[in-house]
C-alpha cells in the first residue's frame, strides 16, 4: 500500500516534516534530522495541542517573525531542532475549537442580530469543545494510547521502506507534552499506554493548568516526572493547588508526597531563571535562603511562596504581577527547547 505519510515540500525549517491525515487520528511528525527515520529505536514526544489550532498543518505552522502570543506560534519544530536531541515529535490533531463571543461583544450586543451572532459563536464554541474533548478521551480509552503509538511507528516504517512488511522501529523513551486545553488529553493517555507504560519517562505541561487531576496523576505514577509551567493563561486556582501540593508552606509544612511533580511559574526573560531546572524547581525553604537580585525567578518565587497557605493572596499576587509571567503561547515557545535538552540530555533510546 502507499505510505500514509507524506513529506512537507519546500519546508521552511531543517529536518523532515511528515503529515498523516489518514491515520486513525490525523498526525503531524517532525524529525530534526531526516536520517533518524532509519533508527531501529526511536525516542518520541507526543504533543497535545490546545483548542485554537485550526488544522493538522496548523500545529507546525511556521512564522518567520516569532511573536507567539500574536500569531499562536508555539515554535515546536524550532525547539526540537535547536535542542539537538535524538527525538521525534508526534502531534495528533484533536480538532479545532472556534472561540466563543468575547465578554466585550456580549456586553455590546443590543440588536437582535448582534445577540444572535453572540449566541451562534458560543454554540460553535461549545460544539467544538465537545468534539475536542471526545477526541482526547478516545485516545485515553483502554489501550488506545498503545495502539496509536504502534500505528505511528508502523507508518514511519512503511514511509521509510515503501513496504507494508517493513518492520516498525521500537519505542524508546516516551515523553508526553501539552499546551493549554491539551492537558486533559495528556493525562488521559498516561493511563492507556499499557505495555508502553514503562517507556513513559515524563509529562510536560506548558500553561495548561485547568484540571485538578495533576496531583492525583503524579501520585498515581510515581516513576513519571511531571514538569508543569504556568503562565498568564492557566487557572490561578489550579496553579495554587498544584504549587501548594508540591512545595508545602513557607510556615513549615514540607510536601513530601509529590516529589515527581515539578512546578514553576513561567516568569519572563526580565526575571530569568525558569528555563534552568537547577533554579526553577527548588523548594520554598531553599529559595528563601537566597538573596536574589530584584528581577529574577528567585525573587518572584520568594514573594509568591510567601502567600502559600492563603489561596486568595496567592491568586492576588499572580494577578498583580501577571505581566511578569509569560504569555500563553510564549510559554511553550520559550520553554520547550530547554525542557527537551535537559530531559533527554545524553539519554539513550532504550527505555
Amino acid at each position: 500500500m502507499a505510505s500514509a505519510l507524506t513529506e512537507e515540500s519546500n519546508s521552511p525549517i531543517g529536518g523532515l516534516t511528515l503529515y498523516g491525515p489518514s491515520l486513525s487520528r490525523p498526525t503531524a511528525l517532525y524529525f530534526p534530522r531526516a536520517e533518524l527515520r532509519k533508527n531501529t529505536i526511536l525516542n518520541v514526544i507526543i504533543w497535545f495541542h490546545g483548542f485554537y489550532v485550526s488544522s493538522l498543518k496548523e500545529i507546525f505552522h511556521f512564522y518567520s517573525g516569532n511573536e507567539p502570543d500574536k500569531n499562536g506560534d508555539a515554535r515546536l519544530r524550532q525547539s526540537v531542532l535547536n535542542a539537538n536531541q535524538d527525538v521525534v515529535l508526534v502531534a495528533p490533531f484533536l480538532g479545532y475549537v472556534p472561540p466563543g463571543a468575547s465578554e466585550q461583544k456580549k456586553a455590546a450586543a443590543v440588536t437582535e442580530a448582534e445577540k444572535d451572532a453572540v449566541a451562534k459563536a458560543d454554540k460553535a464554541h461549545a460544539v467544538g469543545v465537545n468534539r475536542y474533548v471526545s477526541a482526547e478521551g478516545e485516545l485515553g480509552e483502554g489501550k488506545n494510547g498503545l495502539k496509536y503509538v504502534n500505528e505511528v511507528l508502523k507508518a514511519i516504517a512503511v514511509y521509510r521502506d515503501q513496504s507494508d512488511s517493513a518492520p516498525a522501529p521500537k519505542l524508546g523513551r516516551l515523553y508526553l507534552a501539552c499546551h493549554s486545553g491539551g492537558g486533559e488529553g495528556m493525562l488521559d493517555v498516561v493511563g492507556s499506554l499499557d505495555s508502553y507504560s514503562d517507556n513513559l519517562k515524563e509529562c510536560w505541561g506548558f500553561d495548561c493548568l485547568y484540571s485538578n487531576r495533576y496531583a492525583g496523576m503524579a501520585r498515581g505514577n510515581p516513576k513519571v516526572k511531571f514538569y508543569l509551567y504556568y503562565g498568564q493563561g492557566s487557572s490561578f486556582d489550579r496553579a495554587y493547588e498544584i504549587h501548594a501540593a508540591r512545595y508545602g508552606s513557607i510556615k513549615g509544612r514540607v510536601a513530601t508526597d509529590l516529589a515527581n511533580a515539578l512546578v514553576a511559574p513561567a516568569t519572563t526573560t526580565k526575571m530569568p531563571g525558569v528555563d534552568d531546572d537547577s533554579r526553577a524547581f527548588r523548594s520554598v525553604q531553599a529559595i528563601q535562603q537566597d538573596k536574589p537580585t530584584a528581577a529574577s525567578y528567585e525573587s518572584f518565587r520568594q514573594d509568591l511562596d510567601a502567600t502559600l497557605g492563603d489561596k486568595v493572596k496567592f491568586k492576588a499576587y499572580l494577578k498583580k504581577n501577571k505581566l511578569n509571567l509569560m504569555g500563553h503561547y510564549t510559554v511553550p515557545a520559550t520553554l520547550m527547547e530547554p525542557r527537551i535538552r535537559q530531559s533527554l540530555g545524553k539519554a539513550t533510546a532504550s527505555p
